[in-house]
């Protein structure tokens, strides 16, 4: 199943590799769903993942284990029949590894955000602050970037969003950081008396935190039959392989985005 918090999708990783697909041309809406797939060449109990499918697009994604009817239809082992799934139309494709390439987005992506100690797609979050007093007007929010603010309290009272050049509360993002700013108030000295309401992360992520999402996975997925090596030697040409955990143009682009550490 696709996380919304992978970095890429599937069809991105296989355009990537230049990966073929098997093309659907129908799907039944019954108790168990028949696939028309001409020449699909696979086995049955082989899991495959479909996508690219119009109008039955709740088949997108999940997981099935095919049994097989003949070399151009085999049975999807998953009910269509009910109000959930709607009408097949058109498209659809599958391959024999993608249950393996979104295995491995999934991974990659839960090692970026390990890695960076950040979660990327839009999420509400509600945080406790500590207040310093003397003047305090700054404070950083520990996920960025901000979408929106639901609320700030201070020692229970409710602080609005600044209007013009009013008195209020306003933020900003930057790359590794987001930061809200009282005007007309001060974040009073005080225990855990400051608490903010308010969602962050990428509607669309970042191009190179994309593509460094697309990469990892082409890397690992082509690194499977080198496990153990360090080099291969063919017809007197001996070729080295990278065996670095995290490729250096990967890690370039993760590093920027690893959360800044946030003290109350």
């Amino acid at each position: 199943m696709v996380d919304p918090g992978d970095l890429c999708t599937l069809a991105d990783v296989k355009a990537w590799l230049k990966q073929g697909s098997v093309a659907v041309t129908g799907i039944s809406k019954a108790a168990n769903a028949v696939i028309s797939a001409p020449a699909h060449n696979i086995q049955t109990g082989i899991q495959i993942i479909l996508t690219g499918v119009l109008g039955m697009t709740q088949i997108n994604g999940l997981v099935l284990t095919p049994t097989v009817i003949d070399e151009n239809s085999f049975y999807a082992n998953l009910d269509t029949s009910g109000i959930g799934f709607t009408a097949y139309t058109s498209g659809g494709f599958f391959g024999a590894d993608d249950v393996l390439l979104q295995n491995l987005i999934t991974a990659m992506s839960e090692a970026c955000r390990n890695y960076t100690s950040r979660i990327f797609n839009i999420e509400t979050y509600t945080e406790t602050h500590s207040g310093k007093g003397y003047g305090q007007r700054e404070m950083f929010l520990r996920e960025y970037p901000v979408v929106s603010i639901t609320s700030v309290t201070i020692d229970g009272n409710t602080i609005s969003a600044r209007v013009g050049n009013g008195n209020g509360y306003n933020y900003s993002n930057d790359l590794q950081n987001a930061e809200i700013v009282l005007y007309g108030y001060e974040f009073t000295r005080d225990v855990n008396n400051v608490v903010i309401v308010y969602s962050a992360g990428y509607d669309t992520l970042p191009r190179d935190l994309w593509q460094s999402g697309v990469e990892l996975v082409a890397y690992r997925y082509k690194s499977s039959d080198k496990i153990g090596f360090r080099s291969k030697t063919l017809a007197g040409e001996t070729t080295s392989f990278i065996t670095s955990e995290l490729p250096d143009s990967v890690k370039a682009v993760w590093d920027r985005y690893v959360k800044r550490v946030i003290y109350d």
